[in-house]
């Protein structure tokens, strides 16, 4: 009997029943489906810090640039511009721009892959999503 009940046990340890299969792959969607957003948020939150560090370096590029010419500049490149004055854009930043308002205020913009325009102005404590109030 005791060979039968072997034979018996040797022939049911073949693999894994669909059953388990199918509850393994829902809980692998299920992972899924959560890890997914958490990823691409913090992607989104990469691009937003990108575009802060941008108005950070046009800042230090824009008192460089008034300390070897003294004026501001609103060219972002060429040769009297803050790129000569060591700026470098990263990659995932668009449309930066640099405004003059008034003689000795000027106001920075960038928008990052988001969408999300920043604004540093060099009356103001830090980049904000609000435009430059400088006076």
């Amino acid at each position: 009997m005791s060979v039968r009940l072997q034979r018996l046990r040797e022939e049911r340890e073949g693999g894994f029943t669909l059953v388990e299969l199918l509850i393994v792959i829902i809980i692998i969607g299920i992972l899924a489906a959560i890890a997914i957003p958490i990823f691409l948020n913090q992607r989104n939150k990469a691009y937003d810090a990108a575009a802060k560090s941008d108005l950070k370096g046009m800042q230090v590029a824009e008192e460089s640039y008034l300390g070897d010419f003294s004026t501001y500049t609103t060219a972002v490149t060429g040769t009297t511009s803050l790129t000569s004055e060591g700026f470098k854009p990263s990659s995932s930043t668009t449309n930066i721009v640099v405004g003059i308002v008034g003689g000795t205020s000027w106001c920075l913009k960038s928008v990052s892959q988001t969408g999300t325009p920043y604004y540093l102005g060099n009356n103001s404590g830090g980049p904000t999503t609000t435009a430059c109030t400088n006076s």
